[in-house]
Protein backbone atom coordinates (compact mmCIF):
# COMPACT_ATOMS: atom_id res chain seq x y z
CA UNK A 1 0.00 0.00 0.00
CA UNK A 2 2.76 2.54 0.28
CA UNK A 3 3.70 2.74 -3.29
CA UNK A 4 0.26 3.65 -3.41
CA UNK A 5 0.30 6.60 -1.76
CA UNK A 6 1.40 9.38 -3.65
CA UNK A 7 -1.58 8.02 -6.15
CA UNK A 8 -3.56 9.03 -3.53
CA UNK A 9 -2.45 12.24 -2.46
CA UNK A 10 -1.97 13.11 -5.66
CA UNK A 11 -5.63 12.80 -6.50
CA UNK A 12 -6.89 14.19 -3.44
CA UNK A 13 -4.85 17.33 -3.70
CA UNK A 14 -6.26 17.41 -7.33
CA UNK A 15 -9.65 17.68 -5.95
CA UNK A 16 -9.38 20.01 -3.41
CA UNK A 17 -7.93 22.25 -5.75
CA UNK A 18 -10.34 22.11 -8.15
CA UNK A 19 -13.47 22.39 -5.65
CA UNK A 20 -11.99 26.08 -4.62
CA UNK A 21 -12.80 27.45 -8.02
CA UNK A 22 -15.50 28.97 -9.64
CA UNK A 23 -17.53 28.54 -12.72
CA UNK A 24 -19.32 31.20 -14.98
CA UNK A 25 -22.72 30.19 -16.48
CA UNK A 26 -22.98 29.46 -20.09
CA UNK A 27 -25.93 30.69 -20.63
CA UNK A 28 -26.94 34.70 -19.04
CA UNK A 29 -28.99 36.67 -20.05
CA UNK A 30 -29.67 40.86 -19.36
CA UNK A 31 -32.92 42.00 -20.50
CA UNK A 32 -33.43 45.92 -19.73
CA UNK A 33 -36.22 48.11 -20.60
CA UNK A 34 -37.40 51.42 -19.65
CA UNK A 35 -38.30 50.48 -15.91
CA UNK A 36 -36.32 47.14 -15.56
CA UNK A 37 -33.43 45.34 -15.41
CA UNK A 38 -33.28 41.74 -15.11
CA UNK A 39 -30.66 39.34 -15.52
CA UNK A 40 -30.64 35.33 -15.70
CA UNK A 41 -28.66 32.35 -15.75
CA UNK A 42 -29.06 29.15 -17.20
CA UNK A 43 -27.61 25.72 -17.84
CA UNK A 44 -29.53 25.02 -21.14
CA UNK A 45 -29.69 26.67 -24.38
CA UNK A 46 -33.59 26.15 -24.75
CA UNK A 47 -33.99 28.26 -21.51
CA UNK A 48 -31.96 31.12 -22.72
CA UNK A 49 -33.72 31.33 -25.88
CA UNK A 50 -37.20 31.08 -23.96
CA UNK A 51 -36.18 34.05 -21.98
CA UNK A 52 -35.82 36.66 -24.40
CA UNK A 53 -39.46 35.66 -26.35
CA UNK A 54 -42.38 37.86 -26.50
CA UNK A 55 -43.65 36.49 -23.71
CA UNK A 56 -40.80 36.84 -21.37
CA UNK A 57 -41.09 40.27 -21.71
CA UNK A 58 -44.55 40.62 -21.34
CA UNK A 59 -43.51 39.61 -17.62
CA UNK A 60 -41.78 42.54 -16.99
CA UNK A 61 -43.59 45.54 -15.38
CA UNK A 62 -44.47 48.51 -17.45
CA UNK A 63 -43.28 46.27 -20.44
CA UNK A 64 -45.63 47.00 -23.36
CA UNK A 65 -45.13 46.42 -27.49
CA UNK A 66 -43.98 49.81 -28.09
CA UNK A 67 -41.26 49.78 -25.33
CA UNK A 68 -37.72 49.79 -26.20
CA UNK A 69 -36.16 46.52 -25.44
CA UNK A 70 -33.22 45.11 -25.31
CA UNK A 71 -30.98 41.65 -24.31
CA UNK A 72 -27.74 40.95 -24.11
CA UNK A 73 -26.91 37.54 -24.19
CA UNK A 74 -23.85 35.08 -23.43
CA UNK A 75 -24.09 31.92 -25.53
CA UNK A 76 -21.65 29.87 -24.22
CA UNK A 77 -19.24 32.62 -24.21
CA UNK A 78 -20.05 34.17 -27.52
CA UNK A 79 -21.82 37.84 -26.75
CA UNK A 80 -25.10 38.66 -28.77
CA UNK A 81 -28.12 41.02 -28.64
CA UNK A 82 -31.51 41.30 -29.34
CA UNK A 83 -33.17 44.65 -29.69
CA UNK A 84 -36.06 46.13 -30.07
CA UNK A 85 -36.72 50.62 -30.56
CA UNK A 86 -39.30 52.24 -29.29
CA UNK A 87 -42.92 52.38 -30.94
CA UNK A 88 -41.20 49.30 -33.56
CA UNK A 89 -41.77 46.03 -34.12
CA UNK A 90 -38.48 45.41 -35.78
CA UNK A 91 -35.98 43.03 -33.96
CA UNK A 92 -32.57 43.15 -34.48
CA UNK A 93 -30.10 40.25 -33.25
CA UNK A 94 -26.04 41.25 -33.20
CA UNK A 95 -23.55 39.33 -32.76
CA UNK A 96 -20.45 42.39 -32.59
CA UNK A 97 -17.51 39.65 -32.94
CA UNK A 98 -18.61 38.04 -36.68
CA UNK A 99 -19.45 41.42 -37.38
CA UNK A 100 -23.21 40.26 -37.69
CA UNK A 101 -26.19 42.59 -37.25
CA UNK A 102 -29.57 41.74 -39.14
CA UNK A 103 -33.23 43.31 -38.75
CA UNK A 104 -36.31 41.32 -38.46
CA UNK A 105 -39.11 43.43 -39.71
CA UNK A 106 -41.36 41.86 -42.56
CA UNK A 107 -44.20 41.72 -39.92
CA UNK A 108 -46.63 44.17 -38.00
CA UNK A 109 -45.81 42.54 -34.64
CA UNK A 110 -43.30 41.96 -32.59
CA UNK A 111 -44.48 37.92 -32.17
CA UNK A 112 -44.30 37.81 -36.07
CA UNK A 113 -40.81 38.88 -36.45
CA UNK A 114 -39.30 36.93 -33.57
CA UNK A 115 -41.01 33.51 -35.14
CA UNK A 116 -39.08 35.35 -38.45
CA UNK A 117 -35.81 35.40 -36.59
CA UNK A 118 -36.65 31.93 -34.60
CA UNK A 119 -36.61 29.97 -38.59
CA UNK A 120 -33.71 32.25 -39.56
CA UNK A 121 -31.38 30.55 -36.87
CA UNK A 122 -32.98 27.19 -36.97
CA UNK A 123 -32.48 27.06 -40.66
CA UNK A 124 -29.29 28.05 -40.29
CA UNK A 125 -29.55 31.06 -42.97
CA UNK A 126 -26.39 33.03 -44.55
CA UNK A 127 -24.70 29.89 -42.59
CA UNK A 128 -25.40 31.62 -39.30
CA UNK A 129 -25.26 28.90 -36.97
CA UNK A 130 -22.15 27.40 -38.36
CA UNK A 131 -19.94 31.00 -38.05
CA UNK A 132 -21.74 31.53 -34.41
CA UNK A 133 -20.53 27.57 -33.36
CA UNK A 134 -17.05 27.93 -35.35
CA UNK A 135 -16.88 31.22 -33.39
CA UNK A 136 -17.07 29.57 -30.32
CA UNK A 137 -14.50 26.91 -31.04
CA UNK A 138 -11.91 28.86 -31.27
CA UNK A 139 -12.66 31.28 -28.59
CA UNK A 140 -14.44 29.38 -25.89
CA UNK A 141 -13.34 26.33 -23.82
CA UNK A 142 -16.88 25.50 -23.47
CA UNK A 143 -17.61 23.65 -26.93
CA UNK A 144 -17.87 19.75 -26.50
CA UNK A 145 -16.91 18.89 -30.42
CA UNK A 146 -13.71 20.77 -30.58
CA UNK A 147 -11.55 23.40 -29.05
CA UNK A 148 -10.19 22.03 -25.44
CA UNK A 149 -8.55 18.74 -24.43
CA UNK A 150 -12.67 17.35 -23.21
CA UNK A 151 -14.10 17.62 -26.18
CA UNK A 152 -15.45 14.90 -28.74
CA UNK A 153 -12.08 15.28 -31.18
CA UNK A 154 -9.23 15.68 -28.02
CA UNK A 155 -11.00 12.17 -26.84
CA UNK A 156 -10.72 10.65 -30.06
CA UNK A 157 -7.19 11.62 -31.06
CA UNK A 158 -6.78 10.33 -27.32
CA UNK A 159 -8.37 6.69 -28.07
CA UNK A 160 -6.59 6.25 -30.98
CA UNK A 161 -3.16 6.88 -29.24
CA UNK A 162 -3.93 5.05 -26.20
CA UNK A 163 -5.11 2.15 -28.12
CA UNK A 164 -1.96 2.00 -29.82
CA UNK A 165 0.03 2.76 -26.70
CA UNK A 166 -1.74 -0.72 -25.03
CA UNK A 167 -1.41 -2.67 -28.02
CA UNK A 168 2.13 -1.97 -28.58
CA UNK A 169 2.91 -2.59 -25.06
CA UNK A 170 2.30 -5.69 -24.32
CA UNK A 171 4.84 -8.25 -25.28
CA UNK A 172 4.44 -11.80 -25.76
CA UNK A 173 6.27 -14.73 -27.66
CA UNK A 174 4.90 -16.19 -31.16
CA UNK A 175 2.71 -19.19 -30.93
CA UNK A 176 3.35 -22.15 -33.60
CA UNK A 177 0.69 -22.91 -35.41
CA UNK A 178 -0.61 -25.81 -34.05
CA UNK A 179 -0.87 -23.83 -30.68
CA UNK A 180 -2.92 -21.11 -32.44
CA UNK A 181 -5.10 -23.17 -33.69
CA UNK A 182 -5.75 -24.88 -30.32
CA UNK A 183 -6.85 -21.86 -28.34
CA UNK A 184 -7.68 -18.31 -30.30
CA UNK A 185 -6.71 -15.60 -27.50
CA UNK A 186 -9.40 -12.57 -27.26
CA UNK A 187 -9.11 -10.17 -24.30
CA UNK A 188 -12.29 -7.82 -22.84
CA UNK A 189 -11.74 -4.42 -21.62
CA UNK A 190 -13.31 -2.46 -18.73
CA UNK A 191 -12.29 0.88 -17.11
CA UNK A 192 -13.40 3.98 -15.60
CA UNK A 193 -12.08 7.80 -16.04
CA UNK A 194 -13.42 10.62 -13.35
CA UNK A 195 -11.78 13.71 -13.92
CA UNK A 196 -12.30 17.55 -13.43
CA UNK A 197 -11.13 20.47 -15.67
CA UNK A 198 -11.22 24.27 -15.73
CA UNK A 199 -10.03 27.02 -18.02
CA UNK A 200 -11.24 30.86 -17.40
CA UNK A 201 -14.54 30.20 -15.62
CA UNK A 202 -15.24 27.29 -17.62
CA UNK A 203 -15.46 23.85 -15.25
CA UNK A 204 -15.78 20.68 -16.48
CA UNK A 205 -16.60 17.23 -14.79
CA UNK A 206 -16.18 14.09 -16.89
CA UNK A 207 -16.63 10.60 -16.27
CA UNK A 208 -16.13 7.42 -18.95
CA UNK A 209 -16.46 4.37 -19.13
CA UNK A 210 -13.51 2.61 -21.71
CA UNK A 211 -14.43 -0.29 -22.93
CA UNK A 212 -12.59 -2.37 -25.33
CA UNK A 213 -12.42 -6.07 -27.07
CA UNK A 214 -8.99 -7.51 -28.32
CA UNK A 215 -8.68 -10.17 -30.60
CA UNK A 216 -5.02 -11.93 -30.94
CA UNK A 217 -3.84 -13.74 -34.67
CA UNK A 218 -0.95 -16.63 -34.48
CA UNK A 219 1.74 -14.11 -33.70
CA UNK A 220 0.25 -12.53 -30.59
CA UNK A 221 2.28 -9.03 -30.95
CA UNK A 222 -0.43 -8.61 -34.25
CA UNK A 223 -3.53 -7.98 -32.87
CA UNK A 224 -7.18 -5.89 -33.92
CA UNK A 225 -8.59 -3.83 -31.18
CA UNK A 226 -12.09 -2.52 -30.68
CA UNK A 227 -12.79 0.01 -28.70
CA UNK A 228 -15.57 2.44 -27.29
CA UNK A 229 -14.85 4.97 -24.67
CA UNK A 230 -18.65 6.26 -23.57
CA UNK A 231 -18.74 9.41 -21.66
CA UNK A 232 -20.99 11.66 -19.52
CA UNK A 233 -19.65 15.39 -19.37
CA UNK A 234 -20.98 18.49 -17.37
CA UNK A 235 -19.74 21.88 -18.48
CA UNK A 236 -20.97 24.41 -15.60
CA UNK A 237 -23.73 22.21 -15.02
CA UNK A 238 -24.48 21.85 -18.55
CA UNK A 239 -24.98 17.92 -19.59
CA UNK A 240 -23.47 16.54 -22.79
CA UNK A 241 -23.03 12.83 -23.80
CA UNK A 242 -20.52 11.06 -26.10
CA UNK A 243 -19.22 8.24 -27.38
CA UNK A 244 -16.67 6.87 -30.39
CA UNK A 245 -16.08 3.68 -32.35
CA UNK A 246 -12.70 2.58 -33.18
CA UNK A 247 -10.36 -0.23 -34.55
CA UNK A 248 -6.70 -0.22 -34.23
CA UNK A 249 -4.76 -2.77 -36.14
CA UNK A 250 -1.12 -3.66 -34.84
CA UNK A 251 1.48 -4.48 -36.98
CA UNK A 252 4.85 -5.10 -35.50
CA UNK A 253 7.76 -4.37 -37.92
CA UNK A 254 10.21 -5.64 -35.79
CA UNK A 255 10.71 -6.68 -31.94
CA UNK A 256 10.57 -3.33 -31.38
CA UNK A 257 8.94 -1.23 -33.51
CA UNK A 258 4.95 -1.40 -34.42
CA UNK A 259 3.02 0.62 -36.80
CA UNK A 260 -0.60 1.19 -35.44
CA UNK A 261 -3.47 2.18 -37.99
CA UNK A 262 -6.72 3.10 -36.48
CA UNK A 263 -10.36 4.71 -37.86
CA UNK A 264 -12.81 5.57 -35.43
CA UNK A 265 -15.82 7.63 -35.05
CA UNK A 266 -17.46 9.82 -32.64
CA UNK A 267 -20.74 10.75 -31.87
CA UNK A 268 -21.72 13.94 -29.77
CA UNK A 269 -25.52 15.02 -28.40
CA UNK A 270 -26.04 17.67 -25.84
CA UNK A 271 -29.66 19.28 -25.73
CA UNK A 272 -28.50 21.52 -22.79
CA UNK A 273 -25.75 22.34 -24.82
CA UNK A 274 -27.27 22.99 -28.21
CA UNK A 275 -24.91 21.05 -29.87
CA UNK A 276 -24.86 17.64 -31.64
CA UNK A 277 -21.95 16.34 -34.43
CA UNK A 278 -20.26 13.13 -35.83
CA UNK A 279 -16.34 13.43 -35.95
CA UNK A 280 -14.54 11.15 -38.36
CA UNK A 281 -10.93 10.32 -38.30
CA UNK A 282 -7.88 8.49 -39.17
CA UNK A 283 -4.81 7.94 -37.58
CA UNK A 284 -1.64 5.97 -37.92
CA UNK A 285 0.80 5.10 -35.05
CA UNK A 286 4.50 4.86 -34.87
CA UNK A 287 4.96 2.95 -31.46
CA UNK A 288 9.08 2.00 -30.66
CA UNK A 289 10.24 0.29 -27.47
CA UNK A 290 13.75 0.25 -26.07
CA UNK A 291 14.88 -1.28 -22.41
CA UNK A 292 17.69 0.35 -20.28
CA UNK A 293 18.59 -2.11 -17.58
CA UNK A 294 15.13 -2.91 -15.75
CA UNK A 295 13.01 0.17 -17.68
CA UNK A 296 11.19 -0.22 -20.82
CA UNK A 297 10.76 3.21 -22.47
CA UNK A 298 8.47 3.05 -25.08
CA UNK A 299 8.30 5.87 -27.69
CA UNK A 300 5.09 7.55 -29.63
CA UNK A 301 3.96 9.77 -32.51
CA UNK A 302 0.58 9.55 -34.09
CA UNK A 303 -0.68 11.76 -37.28
CA UNK A 304 -4.21 11.47 -37.44
CA UNK A 305 -6.98 13.40 -39.29
CA UNK A 306 -10.37 13.97 -38.46
CA UNK A 307 -13.64 16.19 -39.90
CA UNK A 308 -16.85 17.09 -38.56
CA UNK A 309 -20.41 15.13 -40.35
CA UNK A 310 -23.48 17.31 -39.94
CA UNK A 311 -25.76 15.91 -37.18
CA UNK A 312 -29.72 16.17 -37.70
CA UNK A 313 -31.81 16.11 -34.38
CA UNK A 314 -35.60 16.59 -34.63
CA UNK A 315 -35.15 17.68 -38.64
CA UNK A 316 -32.64 20.66 -37.56
CA UNK A 317 -29.11 20.16 -38.60
CA UNK A 318 -25.51 21.89 -36.40
CA UNK A 319 -23.00 21.89 -38.97
CA UNK A 320 -19.85 22.63 -37.52
CA UNK A 321 -17.99 22.19 -40.54
CA UNK A 322 -14.17 21.71 -38.89
CA UNK A 323 -11.43 19.64 -40.07
CA UNK A 324 -8.27 19.17 -37.59
CA UNK A 325 -4.88 17.49 -38.48
CA UNK A 326 -3.41 16.56 -34.80
CA UNK A 327 -0.27 14.87 -33.83
CA UNK A 328 0.72 13.70 -30.46
CA UNK A 329 3.79 12.53 -29.15
CA UNK A 330 4.60 10.88 -26.08
CA UNK A 331 7.43 9.22 -24.00
CA UNK A 332 6.69 6.54 -21.44
CA UNK A 333 9.07 4.92 -18.81
CA UNK A 334 8.30 1.84 -16.85
CA UNK A 335 9.95 0.27 -14.18
CA UNK A 336 9.45 -2.43 -12.23
CA UNK A 337 8.59 -2.76 -8.02
CA UNK A 338 8.60 -5.44 -5.00
CA UNK A 339 4.88 -6.07 -5.43
CA UNK A 340 2.92 -8.22 -7.35
CA UNK A 341 -0.86 -7.72 -8.72
CA UNK A 342 -2.80 -10.75 -9.95
CA UNK A 343 0.14 -13.16 -9.12
CA UNK A 344 2.26 -10.68 -11.82
CA UNK A 345 4.98 -8.91 -11.54
CA UNK A 346 3.55 -4.81 -10.73
CA UNK A 347 5.34 -1.95 -12.06
CA UNK A 348 4.87 2.16 -11.87
CA UNK A 349 5.12 4.20 -14.84
CA UNK A 350 5.73 7.69 -15.68
CA UNK A 351 4.58 9.37 -19.21
CA UNK A 352 3.95 12.68 -21.06
CA UNK A 353 2.40 13.22 -24.25
CA UNK A 354 2.13 16.47 -26.19
CA UNK A 355 -1.00 16.76 -28.42
CA UNK A 356 -1.51 19.74 -31.16
CA UNK A 357 -3.81 20.11 -33.43
CA UNK A 358 -3.72 22.06 -36.97
CA UNK A 359 -6.17 23.49 -38.96
CA UNK A 360 -9.27 25.38 -38.08
CA UNK A 361 -9.27 27.72 -35.27
CA UNK A 362 -9.35 26.11 -32.04
CA UNK A 363 -9.33 27.63 -28.33
CA UNK A 364 -6.73 25.35 -27.25
CA UNK A 365 -5.07 23.89 -29.78
CA UNK A 366 -1.89 22.80 -27.62
CA UNK A 367 -1.98 20.61 -24.97
CA UNK A 368 0.31 17.93 -22.55
CA UNK A 369 -0.48 15.39 -20.29
CA UNK A 370 1.72 14.28 -17.46
CA UNK A 371 0.34 10.40 -15.67
CA UNK A 372 1.76 7.98 -13.60
CA UNK A 373 0.17 4.50 -12.55
CA UNK A 374 0.62 1.45 -11.04
CA UNK A 375 -0.12 -1.86 -12.23
CA UNK A 376 0.98 -4.81 -13.50
CA UNK A 377 3.85 -4.86 -15.68
CA UNK A 378 3.37 -4.90 -19.63
CA UNK A 379 6.96 -4.84 -21.10
CA UNK A 380 8.42 -7.73 -19.02
CA UNK A 381 10.19 -10.92 -20.40
CA UNK A 382 8.18 -13.75 -20.08
CA UNK A 383 4.89 -11.83 -19.70
CA UNK A 384 2.15 -12.19 -22.45
CA UNK A 385 0.31 -10.25 -24.47
CA UNK A 386 -3.11 -11.88 -23.24
CA UNK A 387 -2.50 -12.33 -19.43
CA UNK A 388 -4.91 -10.02 -17.80
CA UNK A 389 -3.69 -6.97 -16.05
CA UNK A 390 -5.01 -4.64 -13.91
CA UNK A 391 -3.74 -0.65 -13.65
CA UNK A 392 -5.07 2.35 -11.93
CA UNK A 393 -3.34 5.92 -11.86
CA UNK A 394 -3.41 9.84 -12.38
CA UNK A 395 -3.40 11.99 -15.22
CA UNK A 396 -2.64 15.80 -15.06
CA UNK A 397 -3.30 18.40 -18.01
CA UNK A 398 -2.13 21.56 -18.48
CA UNK A 399 -2.73 23.61 -21.74
CA UNK A 400 -3.39 27.15 -22.96
CA UNK A 401 -5.67 29.80 -21.77
CA UNK A 402 -5.12 28.31 -18.19
CA UNK A 403 -6.54 25.06 -18.49
CA UNK A 404 -5.69 22.53 -16.19
CA UNK A 405 -7.04 19.28 -14.96
CA UNK A 406 -6.59 15.68 -14.40
CA UNK A 407 -8.26 12.69 -13.97
CA UNK A 408 -8.36 9.30 -12.03
CA UNK A 409 -8.01 6.51 -14.46
CA UNK A 410 -8.58 2.24 -13.43
CA UNK A 411 -8.16 -0.32 -16.08
CA UNK A 412 -8.49 -4.07 -15.74
CA UNK A 413 -8.17 -7.13 -18.89
CA UNK A 414 -9.27 -10.21 -18.66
Amino acid sequence: MKKLSPLIITFLVFFIFTATSHAASNFDVTRSTENQEITNNFEAIEDLFDAVEQQSFNSIVGYTQQSAANATLNIRGLSASINYLANSSALTFQVPSLGISKTFSNFNTRQENEDDFEAYIENNADGILTKMLQKMVATTASDPVAGNPNSLMSTMATADFDAAYDMASTSGEKKTKAEAEKKKETKREIGLEIGRFSSNGVEKNLLTLPLAYTHYFEDPRKKLRLSSPLSYIETNGSKAYKASFGATLNYPMNEQWSLIPAVRLGILGSQDMGSAALVYSGSLTSMYQHSYKDMSLMFGNMLSVMTTADLKIEAHELPYDISNQVMKNGISVEKPIGYKVLGKMASTEFSIANTQFFGDDLYIDNYTDLAVSIGTRKRVTGSSATDDSLHIGVTYTIGQHGYKGGKLNFGYRF
